[in-house]
């Protein structure tokens, strides 16, 4: 069963206690690991795990938090905002394969 988590800085600071160590930025080519500078295809990896987070005054301030596993074993998070302020690429994380529980699941 996935945890649930209070604010956005619990839900990273549990995950990284548990190995999910490694950034992820979503960019028109793949999905960049920002540790690593390496650049993933989104076939080569996966969402575990989705969070979500409302603005506590606006609704422009929700987040999501992706957990994400790769091929090659680096493990990590992508930070999604809404409204202005989010800079990862839609289309490209629409291309993630989502599993939950080891199941396939839609997005």
């Amino acid at each position: 069963m996935q945890a649930v988590y209070d604010t956005l800085s619990e839900a990273i600071d549990a995950l990284h206690a548990n190995g999910f160590t490694a950034q992820f930025q979503a960019e028109s080519e793949g999905v960049r690991c920002l540790d690593t500078d390496k650049l993933y295809l989104p076939d080569l990896l996966k969402i575990t795990e989705i969070h979500r987070f409302e603005g506590e005054t606006d609704p422009a301030d929700s987040s999501e938090l992706l957990v994400i596993e790769c091929h090659d074993g680096v493990k990590g998070t992508l930070t999604m905002s809404y409204g202005a302020k989010n800079d990862q690429d839609d289309d490209m994380i629409r291309k993630i394969p989502v599993f939950r529980n080891s199941m396939p699941a839609n997005h």
